[in-house]
């Protein structure tokens, strides 16, 4: 499948539990075992979505993480790709 690469990024002052989270059907992370996560103030951590190759069509949903931020209790991130059979020569 393809995958593509985030950055999330603890701008706050005091830790970030990052957990719960949620993908689309279709979807997949790389990385699964890295949350729950704990970024302390100014640490990042590179997130990995995968989207399935293996049945052509469209996908598209909503990442989410739950968060203990009081100001973005869960972040969301919007996903969609597509994915084509090639045509045999």
């Amino acid at each position: 499948g393809i995958t593509r690469e985030f950055v999330m990024r603890n701008d706050g002052q005091a830790s970030l539990i990052v957990s719960e989270v949620g993908l689309p059907f279709g979807f997949s992370l790389d990385n699964e075992s890295l949350f729950p996560a704990t970024l302390e103030p100014g640490e990042k951590k590179i997130v990995r979505v995968r989207l399935d190759s293996s049945v052509a069509g469209k996908r598209t949903g909503t990442l989410t993480f739950r968060t203990n931020d009081s100001d973005e209790r869960t972040f969301s991130l919007r996903l969609a790709g597509s994915v084509t059979r090639s045509k045999a020569p």
